[in-house]
Formats: structure tokens, C-alpha cells, sequence
């Protein structure tokens, strides 16, 4: 007995050794993904290549435009918009713009997203201007909105446009609103340009600190919210066909944008362009995938994957997914579907063929969004905003703003302190008008809006100056309250007061200090989702001995 047990112990390493071996390709296979394709159906795009491409969040879609292809003639070039809805199976449809001006047919445009007003940004390419236009290299700057019906609007901004190219970098900036590009063909420009689309769009020269990357085209180009820059890797070396390079480079786009290359480790990919990227928020790191090596008599479509990680020293990997990986190809778009943890990409160009297949490479992690939430109030001349943070993976953030019936516009950049606050003063509030605000922040599932609050200015007619402000609980909708509530107040000063909502048994559920907000009219929102149990309670604001109080029913989540 004694020496069985010597020789059962003496095995447990060995045992648990293996058990490890065994488990460590499982974690890899998660960071590397599967492959899988999306069955043929009748409603498909044609065979595309160098089109342009976005993920809507939001609706859940892919959507893809314009592009190049060969199936129907020697050389055509495509205006259209296609959809692919993942919101369940995934399915491809045709979308329908609405009646008037349109993009003349092109390829290789840089584009980027607006998720604040739900559209599409493109610049230029090859192409035509209008369709029947001559073929030429654009410099004209167009808006698909999403909104309804997509419509096509081209816009005219104040300022001086970038020269007509094509293949360039391109990203949205969403902290500041700005459409922010690099590079491209013809000519090789080495121009960082800057598209400002707060209010009335307009075109600014972007001074830029650092040196910046040599002029080439065909590089991939990614927004990562969380260090809030946009990353570019290879691209060719010059303005000919062959000829590509394996360089990391970062636009750091806080304060005055700076250009600096990413010095990694690890076995780098070898050089390419054309090939296509997303940022991994959940992971911290950029995969790029296939490519055309650029070398003479090689001439290679590459169908590779790597992964460049972040959580450290930005460091090189070669994926290895499981599935039937896609063949090799150039100048597809990919998305990354944060929803469902993957990548997307359709189409693309073979080296011999167009291609049309629709190609997804699965991670299948959970993620979450930042949650923001907000409290309001205004004087005659100031708007005070806060959001408390949860979940976020960056500090940096932007304050949106919207009068009744605007749209959305970046007003200030904002940075969410150590305990995750966000604290804005709006000095620039007309009295009597009433605003809506939001923020944006960075999240494991890409940059994030969200905290969505609205606050009316006070006027200042008929006020004496000598009477303080009313106390009140004025009112909380919406009541029942299903997953939060807004709770609107009056302080007549900056003492110190408290808001709290108690049980009918008189148990405190929730407490807030809130004369910090000072005198004036207040809005604040309380999550109640999975916070407080179904059933009837009581508000209670008080401050230098006054009390108000109020009913409010809590129903459990629809």
C-alpha cells in the first residue's frame, strides 16, 4: 500500500501537467477564434472588392457601398449599398436610397462612421463624381444617412478639401467628431487631414506633432477608443504596384495629435497592403487578416491572421483558427460585430477571381457596455453635468450636446476622474432653452454613448434677486419606474441636502447628498432595474430642516 501511494503521488505533476496541456489549446483556440461562412442565398451582393464598409452598432448591421468588380464587364464600378443584418440569422438585402443625389460609382474610398447621427462619411476614391462623370481621382466628401430611409447628401464644408486620392487611412473620430485621414494615391500624399463635422461641416488643416509615415496607400487603419488613437499597419512603399511594409504606426489624437511608431515584439507579420483590420476592444488588440505581399514574382494573396496585443508591450501573434479558413485575398472591408464577438468581411479580390462569399471569424466572448449615469441642472448661465461611470476601459471621454429637434454635436472633451466620474459645466446655455446631453466613453465593446440627460435653462425675468429659490420635489417619471427613473428637485441653496428613497416600512433603500448641486431646478437618474424589489415607495428630499416627499411605484423589468 505504502508504495502504491508513492507511486500515485509521484504521478499527480505528471497528471496535472497533462490535464494543462491538454486545456491550453482551448484558451488559445478562444483568442484565436473560428472560422465559419455564411451559406450562398439568392440575395447577395455580386463578387465586390475595394468597397468601403461600417458596422451599425446599434441596428446591428453590416453595411457595405460602393466597390469594384468584374463579373458583369471588364472594368465596373458600383454606387450601391448593401446590408447585412446579423441581428438574427444573418441575411443580406438590398437597401433602397432615397430620391436624389447620389455618389457617382467608385472604389477605394475612406470612410468612417458616425455613430452620434447614425451616418456614413466617405471621401473620394477612384471613380466618378456624379454617375456619368469622366473617371477621375475624387476629393468629394459624401453623408449616408442611416436614419429612415438611406439618403445620400454630398457635403460642401467651409475650407480647403485634401487633393483627390484613393486607398488612403481613414477612421471617425468620435471625442471630437471629426472624420481624420492619411495618405493614399495619387501622388503619395503625406497629409494628415481633418473633416470637422460639429455643426456646419468644414474642413481644418491638423497640425500634427512627431514624425509622420512615409507616403504610401493600401494600409489598414483602426480606431482604438480606449487610448483614443487611430492605428495604421502596412501599406505599399511607394506609388507602384509592388513594394509593401510591416510598419505599426499610432495617430495619438488626444491634445495635439501626435504621430509615433509602435515599436512591437514578437515575429511580426511580413509585409503586405491592401489587407484588412479591426480593433478587439475585448482583448486590447488589432487583428489584421490577408493582404497582397507586394513582391515581384512571388505575388502572394495572403490568407493569414495575427493579432497585435496591447496589454503590455505591443506584441505580435499568429492566430491559428479552427474552421475552413477563407482563401487568400486583398481589398476586402472587415467590421468587428462587438454584439456577437467576431469579425465580418465580404468579398475581396483573389488574385484570379472577385470574390462573394461572406466570411465571419468568431471569438464568441461576453462583453458589456460602460453605463453612464447622469444628474443635470442648470442656472440662468450654466448647464452642470455629471455622469457616474461603470465599466469603462479608458479615462477619455467627450460631452455630447442637442437642442429640441437637433442633432447630436461633440461640445467639449472630458476625462472620467478616479472614482469614474465625468464632470462637465456648459457656460455657452441660452436662458429658456432646454438641452439634451450625453457622453461617450470607451467600453469593451468600442466607444459608447449613453447617459442621456436634458436639462431646461432657467430664465432670469421676474426674478428678485433678494427671495432664494423654491424647495420642492417637483416630480419623477416615469412612474411606475420599469429600469430607472428621473427624479426632478428644487434647492434653495447649496446647503447640504439629501435625497432618499425609503421602503414602506420607513427602510432607507438609496441616499444621495445632493446640495453640492446648488440652488436651482435639478434632474437626476436612478437605475431601479435589479436595484430595488417591486412594490410602492416613498422619495424624500430634505435640506436645512424642510422636507418634500413623494410617491413612486418601482414594477419589475418588461
Amino acid at each position: 500500500m505504502t508504495c502504491t501511494a508513492f507511486r500515485m503521488n509521484s504521478l499527480l505533476p505528471v497528471l496535472l501537467a497533462i490535464a494543462l496541456s491538454l486545456s491550453a489549446p482551448s484558451r488559445a483556440q478562444a483568442q484565436s477564434g473560428t472560422w465559419s461562412a455564411l451559406a450562398g442565398s439568392a440575395s447577395t451582393p455580386i463578387p465586390l472588392r475595394e468597397y468601403g464598409a461600417i458596422f451599425d452598432r446599434e441596428n446591428q448591421r453590416y453595411i457595405i457601398f460602393c466597390g469594384f468588380s468584374n463579373s458583369t464587364g471588364p472594368y465596373v464600378l458600383f454606387n450601391d449599398v448593401w446590408e447585412l443584418s446579423v441581428a438574427g440569422a444573418p441575411t443580406w438585402s438590398h437597401l433602397t436610397v432615397a430620391a436624389g443625389p447620389v455618389p457617382g460609382e467608385r472604389h477605394s474610398p475612406q470612410w468612417g462612421y458616425d455613430a452620434a447621427r447614425n451616418r456614413v462619411l466617405m471621401f473620394g476614391g477612384y471613380g466618378r463624381h456624379y454617375p456619368g462623370d469622366p473617371f477621375a481621382y475624387l476629393n468629394d466628401i459624401w453623408e449616408l444617412s442611416l436614419n429612415g430611409t438611406p439618403q445620400w447628401t454630398e457635403l460642401q464644408p467651409a475650407g480647403q478639401a485634401p487633393s483627390g486620392r484613393l486607398a488612403g487611412a481613414a477612421v471617425f473620430d468620435p471625442l471630437r467628431q471629426r472624420f481624420v485621414g492619411f495618405g493614399g494615391t495619387v501622388g503619395l500624399p503625406v497629409d494628415t487631414w481633418v473633416l470637422n463635422l460639429r455643426g456646419e461641416a468644414n474642413w481644418q488643416p491638423l497640425p500634427v506633432g512627431g514624425t509622420s509615415p512615409k507616403g504610401g496607400y493600401g494600409m489598414t487603419s483602426v480606431y482604438d477608443a480606449r487610448e483614443d488613437r487611430m492605428l495604421i499597419f502596412g501599406g505599399s512603399t511607394n506609388a507602384n504596384y509592388y513594394g509593401a511594409n510591416n510598419d505599426v504606426w499610432e495617430l495619438d489624437l488626444h491634445g495635439l495629435p501626435t504621430w509615433k511608431q509602435v515599436v512591437t515584439t514578437g515575429t511580426p507579420p511580413m509585409a503586405r497592403r491592401s489587407g484588412t483590420a479591426i480593433f478587439d476592444p475585448l482583448r486590447n488588440r488589432m487583428v489584421i487578416y490577408g493582404g497582397f505581399d507586394a513582391v515581384i514574382g512571388s505575388d502572394l494573396f495572403l490568407g493569414d491572421t495575427w493579432a497585435l496585443d496591447f496589454n503590455g508591450p505591443p506584441t505580435w501573434a499568429q492566430l491559428t483558427p479552427s474552421g475552413t479558413s477563407p482563401v487568400g485575398r486583398d481589398v476586402a472591408a472587415a467590421v468587428y460585430d462587438a454584439i456577437h464577438d467576431r469579425m465580418i468581411f465580404y468579398g475581396g479580390w483573389s488574385g484570379s477571381a472577385m470574390l462573394g462569399d461572406t466570411q465571419f471569424l468568431n471569438w464568441s466572448g461576453s462583453s458589456a457596455d460602460a453605463t453612464m449615469i447622469p444628474a443635470a441642472s442648470a442656472t440662468s448661465n450654466s448647464a452642470h453635468l455629471s455622469w457616474d461611470v461603470q465599466a469603462a476601459t479608458g479615462t477619455h471621454a467627450a460631452v455630447y450636446r442637442r437642442t429640441v429637434g437637433g442633432v447630436w454635436s461633440a461640445l467639449a472633451e472630458a476625462e472620467a476622474n478616479a472614482s469614474g466620474r465625468i464632470v462637465y459645466d456648459d457656460a455657452s446655455v441660452q436662458p429658456g432653452n432646454q438641452y439634451s446631453y450625453m457622453a461617450v466613453v470607451a467600453s469593451q465593446r468600442g466607444e459608447t454613448f449613453g447617459g442621456e440627460t436634458s436639462v431646461q435653462v432657467p430664465t432670469t425675468t421676474g426674478v428678485n434677486p433678494g427671495l432664494s429659490a423654491e424647495f420642492a420635489l417637483s416630480g419623477v417619471t416615469p412612474n411606475p419606474a420599469i429600469q430607472r427613473m428621473s427624479v426632478s428637485f428644487v434647492l434653495s441653496s447649496a446647503a447640504p441636502a439629501s435625497l432618499e428613497l425609503l421602503d414602506v416600512t420607513g427602510r432607507r433603500m438609496m441616499g444621495r447628498e445632493v446640495g453640492a448641486l446648488g440652488a436651482g431646478s435639478h434632474r437626476i437618474d436612478i437605475t431601479t432595474a435589479g436595484q430595488f424589489p417591486p412594490g410602492l415607495y416613498f422619495l424624500r428630499l430634505s435640506q436645512a430642516g424642510r422636507v418634500a416627499s413623494g410617491r413612486v411605484t418601482i414594477a419589475g423589468v418588461r
